[in-house]
């Protein structure tokens, strides 16, 4: 639309030079003439610099140019010769008509339309008449085509937008459709390198005599059934919906790797009024699996306690043990307390703080919304 009001400025002043050419003659002063002409020619251009570089049709300005054209109307009356008012020698005219498109073409609301419209055809048919003495039954259709060139241009305007939306939105479903057969490939990729490496390895420690500690054991064969229900899933877990069921399915699985986990969850049992959103659900348990097997792995204990609380709009769920403890601040990437824990728990608007000491213990507080 930008190039459209290009196009009709450069074709509106192309008609005054033929114009000029023509009939130069029926205009008693020259200087002037050539002034406004000027004058035109260096408004059209700064007009389409402008929108050229906002790469839109700026409103402000167009709304200035419709001022600046009604001005120019009245100057392009006292130039011509009073004779010569109502024929194309008052180029200024038809000039106004041709670039009165971009009034339509600009605006979004009929209403400002018209009402700039008016204010270009009403300043015509006052010049028309008070200067050139043009007659009503010429300047009343002259005036009226101001308004049948706005309005087309408006509705032209409108269907564009219309389309334009539409073809955005089918290139963002395209784009998603996109990704979304981009990550089931990869997802697929990952499946067939799990099960063609990490898989069969796990089934045939779970099935061999190479594990002789009958928990371990328990554990890996639990942890391959897992796997293959993984990648025969293409990739994608269906995890628990249910924070209780969630947590006490983890209890059990942490109690085959020899870690005993007293679980306090009454407030999930009784809080049946909202359930917690599945999103929310899946990243708390999984970051309460990983602050488990930090326990399994670095507290030296073979025991901890989950407890539950349930608030009107959040959760709070804390892991605690007795063991060696540790210094938050010197804690190494290898606890995955900021990759699996804080950063899980803050995707999702969560937080995650930590109390240790070397030799007191840890105690993993996590709080999220319950939405």
């Amino acid at each position: 639309m930008v190039r459209a009001v290009a196009l009709f400025r450069i074709g509106g002043l192309a008609q005054i030079a033929v114009v000029l050419a023509l009939a130069g003659s029926r205009y008693p002063t020259i200087a002037g003439t050539a002034g406004l002409v000027a004058a035109l020619t260096a408004e059209s251009a700064l007009l389409i610099l402008v929108c050229a570089r906002a790469g839109a049709l700026r409103a402000d300005w167009v709304g200035l140019d419709t001022g600046f054209c009604a001005a120019a109307l009245v100057v392009g009356a006292a130039l011509t010769a009073p004779r010569d008012g109502f024929t194309w020698a008052h180029f200024m005219y038809p000039f106004t008509i041709i670039t009165s498109v971009g009034t339509g073409l600009t605006y979004r609301r009929l209403l400002t339309v018209e009402s700039m419209t008016a204010a270009l055809a009403l300043t015509y048919a006052v010049s028309a008449v008070t200067i050139h003495h043009d007659p009503l039954w010429n300047t009343l259709p002259n005036a009226l085509t101001y308004f049948a060139n706005t309005t087309v241009a408006w509705a032209v305007a409108r269907q564009f937008r219309a389309n334009g939306r539409t073809a955005d939105h089918s290139r963002i479903q395209a784009v998603a459709h996109a990704q979304r057969a981009t990550e089931q490939e990869l997802r697929a990729r990952h499946s067939r390198a799990l099960h063609d490496r990490a898989l069969q390895t796990l089934e045939t420690l779970a099935r061999g005599p190479w594990i002789t500690d009958p928990q371990l054991a328990s554990h890996v064969a639990a942890e391959a059934a897992w796997l293959r229900g993984f990648v025969e899933n293409d990739g994608t877990e269906d995890g628990p919906t249910d924070l209780l069921g969630g947590l006490q399915e983890l209890v059990q699985r942490k109690a085959l790797i020899g870690l005993r986990v007293d679980l306090a969850a009454a407030a999930l049992r009784d809080a049946t009024d909202r359930a917690p959103d599945p999103g929310v659900v899946a990243v708390l348990l999984d970051a309460i699996g990983e602050a488990l097997t930090n326990v399994s792995k670095h507290a030296g204990v073979s025991h901890a306690t989950v407890r539950a609380r349930m608030h009107p709009d959040t959760i709070e769920i804390s892991v605690a043990d007795h063991g060696c403890g540790f210094d938050p601040a010197q804690a190494t990437a290898g606890l995955g307390l900021r990759s699996s824990i804080t950063d899980r728990l803050a995707e999702i608007g969560g937080t995650a703080t930590i109390e240790s000491a070397p030799g007191q213990g840890t105690l993993i507080r996590l709080t999220t919304p319950r939405f």
